[in-house]
């Protein structure tokens, strides 16, 4: 009986080595390349993970190269090679082959990825909208020039109509691509292409919260709990507590003298958090707007919070010194780990300057990305109707 015991643990333990040779076999891939135009020299594989993206180098010999590595789904990919980006691709756990020419990058063909063959039909539905869209921009350029040039005001006139004639066509353009990649996303719920899509849209801020929702459940299991996946349900649940009207996510941040503060500090006064960065111009175009609103109702318990994405603490530091904000409260999280800080966690904000407004109770007030005179009115409205 023993005997028996033994060699059915045995007859077990060499399945499950099977299962998981298997299961690891399964996860590689093997990219084999060839660039037309480039003997010799070094490519750099960009692959996407959750949240970064991992490197592998590659030496090019005789105008080939190969990569071999391991990834659990189709993933986001893409090659610089000398200097030059190009075209982000899907990798996948398969034997791939990818052609590509020099200073033609946008031009790559590749095999063996299912993903990729999916974004191809997509992309060739896309193919003349997106030519005419080009167009249209080049008419833009040209125009633009031609304003430079002229002092004339009847052509002037004449240029600036046209030009928005071309925005809104650019505009109907765009809004009939997202139509279309919408559409692929409702029609495919089993493919890690709907995703990619999915998470672009939630990036680029395109579709509303609801709508989000409605897709991501749409999509089967497999897919909710892929790359992409995961970072929708994440930014999902950001944006359900950044909602207009629900209590403010308390969050700890350290100033600039060191000391650490939390936002639950500030109940009972009104605050704005300032998402910026030294490098980004329209932040800084609008502090001065921004310090008229403190000046006027500071003394009523106004206090801004400008936190900083910068990754360089002597260009943050520079900044607020040259825009004479320092009677603001400031804290930088791009210098260490952003991710991993309470206030990333717990509010949603990818483009910048990004605003929210906080108001005496602890409840969002406002929520604002970008700058322009509409939001600008907004906050001030918002501001009127919190100090009444």
């Amino acid at each position: 009986m023993k005997n028996k015991i033994h060699i059915h643990i045995s007859l077990l333990s060499m399945a499950l080595i099977l299962f998981f040779m298997n299961a690891c076999d399964q996860q590689k891939y093997h990219l084999h390349g060839k660039i037309e135009g480039i003997e010799s020299g070094t490519i750099i594989l960009y692959v996407k993970t959750t949240a970064q993206y991992r490197t592998d180098t590659a030496t090019i010999n005789k105008n080939e190269f190969t990569f071999t590595g391991k990834v659990t789904e189709p993933t986001e990919a893409y090659f610089i090679i000398n200097g030059q980006l190009t075209n982000v691709f899907y990798l996948e756990p398969s034997k791939m082959s990818i052609d590509l020419i020099k200073d033609k990058f946008n031009k790559l063909k590749i095999t063996g990825s299912k993903t990729q063959d999916e974004k191809f039909v997509l992309d060739k539905q896309l193919d003349l909208i997106r030519e005419h869209k080009e167009d249209l921009k080049n008419q833009y350029r040209i125009i633009n020039n031609s304003i430079k040039n002229t002092t004339d005001k009847t052509k002037l006139k004449l240029f600036e109509k046209e030009l928005s004639d071309i925005n809104y066509r650019v505009s109907s353009i765009d809004n009939q691509i997202d139509s279309i990649q919408l559409h692929s996303i409702k029609s495919h719920p089993n493919s890690f292409l709907s995703a990619y899509l999915l998470w672009m849209f939630n990036v680029n801020e395109v579709i509303s919260i609801d709508s989000l929702k409605k897709l991501f459940n749409n999509l089967n299991l497999r897919i909710k709990n892929s790359i992409p996946g995961k970072i929708i349900q994440n930014d999902i649940l950001k944006k359900e507590r950044n909602i207009i009207g629900s209590e403010a996510p308390n969050f700890s941040i350290t100033n600039r003298a060191g000391e650490v503060s939390s936002l639950s500090e500030s109940k009972g006064k009104c605050v704005i958090i300032d998402v910026w960065a030294s490098w980004c111009i329209p932040c800084r175009r609008s502090f001065p707007h921004l310090q008229s609103l403190f000046e006027k109702y500071h003394s009523s318990g106004l206090e801004i919070l400008a936190i900083s994405v910068d990754q360089n603490k002597n260009n943050w530091e520079q900044a607020i010194k040259e825009d004479h904000i320092e009677n603001w409260q400031h804290s930088i999280i791009g210098i260490s780990q952003p991710r991993e800080t309470d206030f990333y966690k717990n509010y949603y904000f990818q483009a910048i300057p990004h605003l929210f407004l906080i108001d005496k109770n602890g409840k969002i007030a406002g929520n604002w990305v970008g700058t322009s005179v509409e939001n600008d009115q907004e906050l001030e409205k918002a501001l009127k109707d919190i100090f009444r």
